[in-house]
């Protein structure tokens, strides 16, 4: 089971995320954020396996949280999300170290296991 922090600013996403995520069995949701600050002081204290963030929230983005967990070589994998459409964020979060990049409207339980599966040779 994977432990995971989830940040975004928009409760509506965080409640719609958090009871699709408890009801699979596959994760557990340990904390959430609605700021990048906030999300960096959870996954500090938490070390999650995994952390979804969006990438457009208050104070920190998403794709600082990304670079943040990076630099600190914690063993969080990030999955990176955002309502934007514009492809140029695949590229934003691979560069600053997300894990994986999922667009909002295509996340799904599924596809977050998707992303996850190569983590689990690791």
């Amino acid at each position: 089971m994977y432990r995971v922090v989830l940040a975004d600013d928009s409760e509506e996403f965080l409640a719609w995320l958090r009871s699709a995520l408890e009801n699979t069995g596959d994760f557990l949701p340990v904390g959430q954020a609605a700021n990048g600050v906030d999300a960096i002081q959870l996954i500090a204290r938490l070390v999650p396996d995994v952390a979804i963030i969006d990438v457009d929230m208050p104070e920190l983005d998403g794709l600082d949280v990304a670079e943040w967990v990076r630099r600190q070589a914690l063993p969080t994998k990030v999955v990176v999300v955002t309502a934007h459409t514009d492809r140029a964020y695949a590229s934003l979060a691979d560069q600053a170290g997300a894990f994986a990049f999922i667009p909002k409207a295509a996340l799904s339980v599924d596809t977050l296991r998707d992303a996850l599966k190569p983590a689990e040779a690791s």
